[in-house]
Parts: structure tokens; C-alpha cells; sequence
């Protein structure tokens, strides 16, 4: 214990001398010392030590500090709002008084004709986003100073001007290794580049262009130089140019153009380019791999750039140096304003149109120079889509598919200037068809027309006024940019839709689509990779009359569905593309290898046919379908076309029998089979001799209900007769053959007071002189007009014709007349006589009224015979008297010429001689 006692006293010993030995050592005065003895300095020393610099000024082996007064301080509210900042550690007021120290003497000063002179401060600007990353690199923050008029100024830029007052140095207050300056103002330490940018009026039109998320890193970005252009320089740019640039999609080319005009590491690692460093190089590596020409202009001695000198220079920043000049730095070879399609587009206000483009990844293969082949673009601007009547809608935004299918829709195959296009062509975009066994593109319709001038205008040309699908072009001639030409249009032009959709649009083919729809053939339809489709009209269905009706029938829908099959053509077929005066034969869906013929006999009318035979129509057209449609109606996988006929394949052939099942007509089936006439049903194969084809006068079901269908049963012979009257033999043409009349769905030619022998009649081998019909038009009613579905009106069958027995008196109540309902004819028989094929056809008239076989009555028999002698008497009585006024007018002066003859007019003797009657005066 005493042992440890005594080692406790040797080490206070120790400890009290050592101390002793320090207090004896004098100290030196430090810049701390200076302020504490300034009163002009009390609040700069209160800075120092809030900011926690006591320290690092004490240990600074050589320094001078410019320091503010109390007033200076006073007067600087910047230093008021660094103290209010909740900041323990008082980042920005280090920075600001560290900017004020110089970790050396104060040099001596220059001439007034030298450049300024810049000075390393101990300030070493840090990241504000508390990463305490280095902005200037290793390097301290530059301050620079000037003498002007025999004062030296610290502080000013770069062309010696403004800047703070330094005092006589007789007025600074010294120490052996320290300086102290009063200055009666506070220095700013530089601003960051971003903060530069903004301040600068003239480098206003720059920041326009730079992107938000570049100007948000021009704070953060180390050592970087930076050579920023006036903005008289991009008066060098064209209008599109600029106005590209100031849109919101140039950010790409904005970086760029700002990545050609900076650099981070001049002449070494994290070297700032000042302009005295510049001097001593030739070339700068910019932060896009490209070199700056570095020079000297030879009439001031500046700094050139790429042989222009440099506005202003040296304007320092807290991460690198800022230096103004006239042109824009654009490295040749790899220009990022050069025009692209993209970029015009933007210029031309279709912003949102590039927008659809680079959402749906389409921009970089239409819109850039890459492009491999010629493009035409059909671009809408912003304002016509934000516009109700640009129908935006059309573009579905949220199905990616969808967009890109409707913008490939407006991207031409070929470049396209105004003097390629003529009216009614269709041009292929880069929309395919949706089946990926189609290599064919849609096409876009093109219409030109021509405003022609005024007579005031004469001598001015017309001018061609242009549409692609519907949609004008805006704005005159079209914009061409590299191997793409672009034409603003009025609105969105939205891509074929589905074939039915199509046609559910117009209302002159609704009979179409319902039997469509009744064959179940949609999907298939659908389906089709490549088709045209030639629709018919509800007119056209019309005029099928009872092929029609039986087409419809539940056991007739495969036959329905082969009909509109063979509408159908495997390829599309555009009007505009067929050739003029050209017959070509396509192949239609109906797989039983049936085809169609189209021709174009002149530039306004296209026409279609079946088969034929020796020029004979095989399914008994009596003349070609016309295509009504002014121009292709486009569809998702071809084109639609509308005809005014509807056309028979030869797979469905139409007889007696389907004719009077389309009529419901069973009653009439049921007396042909008991009459056993049923054989007139089947005669419509090609190719039988001597056959005739039959006309039947179908009277309806409801039309037997009117008669006594009893007592015609119980009587064959009355039957049969019945039967034979509504059975008509089709002549065979008399040559020369009359031309065929389109007479609709009749099978006869029906004329006013047109007579046909049928069965009963006599010529056709019957026993009744009262067995042929004749036709007579009856007159029109109201309700006898029917829209004709294709916009008009047409004659329906109701009252328009009226069939009766020749000869027929009716006494007894019996119908010998009736009103002609419907019709139909059937396929046609060829028949060939002496060796010329001739077209038999037969068909139906269906009746309102049975035609019973016309009988005179006995009482009618006799009078007929008693009105026949009353006139044979009459006509003998007539002969007798004329006779008798002929003789006493003629008769007796011959008599008494006669020889022998008395002149009573009886003969005299004969006495042998002659007597002369005297003659009277």
C-alpha cells in the first residue's frame, strides 16, 4: 500500500511540471486572435464558431481571410437564412466562410491590363444531397481577383467587372502567418450549373430544351465543364427544328446536344476547364466520345471553340465552370437534330400521335431514318384528336394490339407524293391481315378531286383536294423527310372492321346478313384469311321470289349456305385494280369447284357471272349481276361488294318441286300427284332432248279453300282437267330467239294481253277450246310499291298482274281470273334441237284464285245455237231483199232487151219476126 502511495505522487509530479512546461512555451497570434481583437469583427467570429472553424483556422500554417464587418454581415441576408437552417452541422455556412479564407498570402497584385487572377480558397464544395461527395474533385473552389483603376476587387468574373472592394493592404490587419482583410461585403460562393443556367437571360432558349431530369442533375454532376450557347444560336435552326426541340419528346437529342458541349475530365481526372488550363490543349474530349477544337482567337487572344470565340468565360460553379458561347456545338457525323419523321411530326404538333407511336413501340420502325423501306405516314395533330369529331375513341389505348393495329393502318407502303395519287386507288399499308396464313396487307382508299378556279381565277390552277379513307389532307402538300413523306389528316381513319359489321351498316343488305346469320356462316365468313365478298341487295334477294322462300325453308339451309358461299371469292378483288376491258375467273368458297367471272367492260361498271353452256347461262340468269358498290367497302380480311343479282351456283339446282315447297303450296303438290303430272317437277337436267320445261300456276293453299276440292276429287276427269289448266308448256323460241327481258322472278315473258296454251287447250293436244290464259296488267296501287332496298322504289307483286281463261263467261259463280302473288323460276333445262342448244326455263306463279276450267252451260249452248240461226235467218232475209231492190233497179230494162220478151216480162211467141218498140221522146 505505502509503495502504491508513493507512485501516485511521482505521477501528480510529473503531471504538474509537464503542465508548467506548456503555459512557459509563448504563443503565436492566429487569425482567431486578430477577430477577438477587431470590433468590426465580432459577429464574423461568431460565425466562425457556430460553424465549428476555431479550429481549422488555428491550425492553417498560412492563411488570409477576407473577412466582413459587422455591418457586411448585417447587411447580408443569405447568412441570416443559413442560420435559421435546422442544421447542427451548419453545411452551407461552412462552405460560405470557408470561401473567404485563402490557405496562402495574399499575392501581389497584377497590372489592370492582366487577365484576373484566380485564387484557390479552402472551400471544397460538397453535394447538397448529403452524400458530402466533392464537386470540383480534389480541386478548392477558385475566387477570383482584379485590379481595376488601382483597387483590387475580389470576387469578380471573368472579364475583371463587378465584384467587392478590397481595402489599402495599409488597412489589413497582419500576424506572422495570417492575414486579415476587412471587406464590407459577404462573397457568395459560386452557384451550381443549374442555378447558372436559370440566372442567365441570355442562355434562356438553352434551358428550354434541357429535360427536367438532366436540369435535376446539373446540381449533383462533378467537375463538369460545360459550354452553353447564346440564344441568338439557335436562330441558326429552322422552325421544325426548334419547335421539336422545345417539345416534350426531344429529351433524348436535348441530352445528347448537351453531352456533345460538356466534358468531366479536362487535360486530367476530375480537371475542371478553366479557361488558362484550356489554353494549353488543342482538343477536348466531350462527355459523347466527340472532340472540341480548342483555340485562341487571333483578334483578342480569347478562347475559341471549334473556331468561335468564346462569349464569356469562366463563370464558376460549385461542380465545374460555365463558358458561354455564339454557336451551337454539334459534332459533325452525328448530328441529333437531324430531321427524322418523329421529329417533324413533333414539330407539326402531333405530339400525341408520336406518343401512340412510342407507346405501341411502332416509333423506331416508322419514324426514324433507320427505316428499311419508303413509308408514307397519315399523322392526325393534337388538336384534331382532342376534338369530338376526330372520333379518338377509335383507338383503344389500353389493348396494345389493338393500337399498333390501328396505327400500321396509317403507315403507306411507298413513299407517295401528290402527283402519284389518282382517285379511287388503294393503296397497301403495313396492316396485314389477321390470319397468319395471309401474307396480303389492308388497303387505304384514296380520293382526289379538283377544285376548279373561278372565272375571276382563270389563270390559276386547280387544285387537287386529297382524302385517304374518308379523312382530308390538311394543310396542302405533304411533308417529306428522308424516304418518308407525311400528310396531316382531319381525323383518326379507323381499320376495316368485321365483314358483318360491315355490312349490318347498310341497310340495303340486311336480307344478306340475316341469311348469313341463318346458314351460320359468320365464323366462317370470319374466318376466311383472304375474301371478297359480293353481297347482294335485299332487291336482289327479292327477285328471287320463290327461290328465295324455299332457300329459307329449315331443310333448305344447306343449300342457303352453298348460295352464299358462292358469293364469296378466296382473294381480295379491288375495283380499282381491275383491269379494263378484262374478264378473270376467281374460285368462290363453295368447295364443289364452282366460279365466278368478273369483267370490266368500261371504267364505270363492273359485272359477274356463273358458268355457262354454249353462252347459256347454267343457273338461268338472264343477264350478268352488276356490281352497284361506287367503291370497295373494305372488311377485316378483304372487301365487300355489293350486287344487284343474286347469283345460283350449279350445285344448287332449282326445280318445280322446290319452287312449290318455297310456295307452301301442298295442295297443289297433292293434285299433281294424283293426276300423276308429278313428272313436269323434275325436268331441269342438262343436257335432255325434246324435254319442255313447265310453267304451273300454283293457286296458294288458301286460294283451293275458295272452291268445292270435293267434288273435283270425286270426278278424275274434272281433276285432271283442273290440273291441266294451271300447267303451261314453255314454247321453244322461234328463231331469230328473241333477247332475254328481265322480267324478275317470272319464268314467263308477262305482257299486257300476252296469251299461253296450257295442257287444256286444244294446240297442246287438250279437249277444250277454252284452255289457254292470257295476262293482263292491272292497275297499281298504293301499297303495290315497296322499297326496293337499294334506296328506291320498285313494283311488288301484289295487283300487278292478272291471269284468266281466254273465252271464260262466268255464270255460275266459278273463278276464271285471278291477281298473280308471287314467282320463281327454275334452273334452266338445256335442250338441243337440230343441233342448237336452247334454254328451256319453267317456273311457278303462285295465285290468289283457282282457275277453273271454263264449261259453257246448256242454256248457254242453246242460246249460242238460237242466236246462231236468228242470225242465219236474219243474214238470208237480208240477202233475199237486197236481191229483189237489185232486180226492180236493174232487172226489168235488162229483161226487155231480151229477144222474144214481153213487156210484162214474159216471153212472146216467136212469129218469126222481130217487133221494134217505138221509141219515147
Amino acid at each position: 500500500m505505502v509503495l502504491l502511495a508513493i507512485l501516485l505522487l511521482l505521477l501528480a509530479s510529473t503531471s504538474i511540471a509537464a503542465q508548467q512546461t506548456i503555459l512557459s512555451i509563448p504563443s503565436r497570434p492566429t487569425l482567431i486572435d486578430l477577430l477577438a481583437r477587431s470590433p468590426e469583427h465580432s459577429s464574423l467570429l461568431h460565425l466562425i464558431q457556430i460553424a465549428r472553424l476555431v479550429p481549422t483556422l488555428n491550425q492553417l500554417p498560412t492563411a488570409t481571410l477576407f473577412a466582413p464587418t459587422n455591418q457586411a454581415i448585417a447587411n447580408a441576408p443569405a447568412l441570416s437564412s443559413l442560420l435559421a437552417a435546422q442544421d447542427n452541422v451548419h453545411l452551407a455556412l461552412r462552405q460560405t466562410l470557408l470561401y473567404h479564407l485563402l490557405n496562402a498570402s495574399l499575392p501581389e497584385p497584377k497590372t489592370s491590363q492582366q487577365p484576373p487572377e484566380l485564387l484557390d480558397t479552402l472551400l471544397f464544395p460538397q453535394s447538397p444531397d448529403g452524400q458530402h461527395k466533392l464537386l470540383l474533385g480534389h480541386q478548392p473552389q477558385k475566387l477570383r481577383i482584379a485590379l481595376r483603376d488601382q483597387v483590387r476587387y475580389i470576387g469578380v468574373d471573368a472579364r475583371g467587372l463587378a465584384g467587392i472592394a478590397l481595402p489599402p493592404p495599409a488597412a489589413f490587419r497582419t500576424a506572422p502567418n495570417a492575414t486579415l482583410v476587412p471587406i464590407q461585403a459577404v462573397l457568395s460562393p459560386p452557384p451550381s450549373l443549374q442555378e447558372l443556367l436559370r440566372a442567365t437571360p441570355d442562355l434562356s432558349s438553352y434551358l428550354a430544351i434541357l429535360p427536367d431530369r438532366l436540369l435535376a442533375q446539373l446540381s449533383l454532376l462533378p467537375h463538369l465543364t460545360l459550354f452553353a450557347p447564346v440564344n441568338a444560336a439557335w436562330d441558326a435552326l429552322s422552325p421544325v427544328e426548334r419547335a421539336y426541340l422545345r417539345s416534350s419528346f426531344s429529351a433524348d437529342d436535348a441530352a445528347k446536344l448537351f453531352r456533345q458541349a460538356a466534358a468531366d475530365n479536362v487535360l486530367r481526372p476530375e480537371g475542371v476547364g478553366y479557361a488558362h488550363r484550356l489554353r494549353h490543349a488543342s482538343s477536348l474530349l466531350t462527355l459523347d466520345g466527340k472532340a472540341l477544337a480548342i483555340g485562341r482567337s487571333p483578334d483578342s487572344d480569347r478562347l475559341s471553340i471549334n473556331g468561335s470565340e468564346v462569349v464569356e468565360q469562366d463563370i464558376l460553379a460549385s461542380n465545374g465552370v460555365l463558358h458561354i458561347v455564339p454557336n451551337l456545338l454539334i459534332s459533325s457525323g452525328d448530328n441529333p437534330l437531324q430531321l427524322t419523321a418523329e421529329k417533324y411530326l413533333l414539330a407539326l404538333n402531333c405530339t400525341k400521335f408520336v406518343s401512340l407511336f412510342r407507346q405501341a413501340n411502332l416509333s423506331s420502325t416508322y419514324l426514324t431514318n433507320r427505316a428499311p423501306s419508303n413509308y408514307t405516314i397519315l399523322a392526325v395533330r393534337d388538336d384534331a384528336l382532342a376534338s369530338a369529331s376526330a372520333s379518338f375513341g377509335r383507338l383503344d389505348t389500353n389493348d396494345t394490339e389493338s393500337l399498333r393495329k390501328s396505327l400500321r393502318y396509317h403507315v403507306l407502303e411507298g413513299t407517295y407524293l401528290p402527283a402519284d395519287l389518282r382517285d379511287g386507288m388503294m393503296l397497301p399499308t403495313e396492316l396485314a391481315f389477321a390470319a397468319p396464313a395471309s401474307h396480303a396487307k389492308q388497303r387505304m382508299p384514296v380520293s382526289v378531286s379538283h377544285d376548279e378556279p373561278s372565272s375571276d381565277q382563270k389563270k390559276k390552277k386547280t387544285t387537287a383536294i386529297v382524302g385517304f379513307g374518308g379523312a382530308n389532307v390538311l394543310g396542302g402538300d405533304p411533308v417529306q423527310v428522308g424516304n418518308t413523306a407525311i400528310y396531316i389528316l382531319s381525323q383518326i381513319v379507323a381499320p376495316p372492321a368485321d365483314l358483318l359489321q360491315v355490312a349490318l351498316s347498310d341497310i340495303r343488305v340486311s336480307t344478306g346478313v340475316a341469311s348469313i346469320f341463318s346458314a351460320k356462316l359468320e365464323d366462317a365468313l370470319r374466318g376466311t384469311a383472304e375474301l371478297t365478298y359480293m353481297m347482294p341487295t335485299n332487291r336482289a334477294f327479292g327477285r328471287l321470289g320463290l327461290v328465295m322462300d324455299y332457300l329459307l325453308l329449315e331443310r333448305s339451309k344447306a343449300e342457303l349456305g352453298r348460295v352464299l358461299r358462292y358469293h364469296g371469292v378466296a382473294e381480295p378483288v379491288y375495283l380499282a385494280e381491275l383491269a379494263l376491258g378484262a374478264s378473270r375467273r376467281y374460285p368462290t368458297l363453295e368447295p364443289a369447284g364452282a366460279e365466278l367471272f368478273l369483267s370490266k367492260p368500261d371504267a364505270r361498271n363492273v359485272s359477274l357471272h356463273g358458268p355457262t353452256l354454249a353462252g347459256i347461262p347454267l343457273n338461268g340468269d338472264l343477264r350478268d349481276a352488276r356490281v352497284l358498290s361506287p367503291a370497295d367497302s373494305l372488311t377485316a380480311n378483304g372487301n365487300l361488294l355489293l350486287v344487284d343479282q343474286v347469283l345460283l351456283p350449279p350445285s344448287v339446282p332449282i326445280d318445280l318441286r322446290k319452287l312449290l315447297l318455297g310456295a307452301k303450296a301442298a295442295t297443289m303438290l297433292e293434285l299433281l300427284q294424283k293426276t300423276n303430272f308429278d313428272w313436269i317437277l323434275n325436268t331441269t337436267h342438262h343436257g335432255t332432248k325434246g324435254r319442255r320445261a313447265f310453267t304451273v300456276l300454283c293457286p296458294s293453299d288458301a286460294a283451293f279453300t275458295k272452291i268445292n276440292l270435293t267434288y273435283f276429287l270425286e270426278h278424275p276427269q274434272r281433276l285432271t282437267a283442273l290440273v291441266q289448266q294451271h300447267l303451261i308448256p314453255v314454247p321453244r323460241p322461234g328463231p331469230p330467239a328473241p333477247a332475254p327481258v328481265d322480267q324478275g322472278p317470272a319464268p314467263l315473258i308477262l305482257a299486257d294481253g300476252a296469251v299461253y296454251p296450257t295442257l287444256l287447250s286444244r294446240e297442246e293436244g287438250g279437249p277444250s277450246p277454252f284452255g289457254a290464259v292470257f295476262f293482263r296488267a292491272a292497275p297499281l296501287s298504293s301499297d303495290a310499291y315497296g322499297d326496293d332496298g337499294d334506296g328506291g322504289k320498285e313494283r311488288t307483286g301484289g295487283g300487278r298482274w292478272v291471269v284468266g281463261i281466254r273465252g271464260a263467261r262466268a255464270s255460275d259463280g266459278s273463278s276464271h281470273a285471278s291477281a298473280v302473288l308471287r314467282s320463281g323460276r327454275t334452273s334452266p333445262a338445256i335442250v338441243e334441237e337440230r343441233g342448237e342448244p336452247w334454254s328451256s326455263v319453267g317456273g311457278v306463279l303462285v295465285l290468289d284464285h283457282v282457275l277453273v276450267p271454263y264449261l259453257p252451260s246448256l242454256w248457254t249452248r242453246i242460246a249460242r245455237v238460237l242466236v246462231l240461226a236468228v242470225a242465219a235467218g236474219a243474214l238470208l232475209a237480208a240477202a233475199a231483199a237486197g236481191g229483189m231492190w237489185i232486180w226492180k233497179a236493174y232487172g226489168r230494162q235488162w229483161w226487155r232487151g231480151v229477144p222474144g220478151a214481153r213487156a210484162d216480162g214474159r216471153a212472146r211467141p216467136d212469129l218469126g219476126y222481130r217487133v221494134v218498140e217505138p221509141v219515147e221522146e
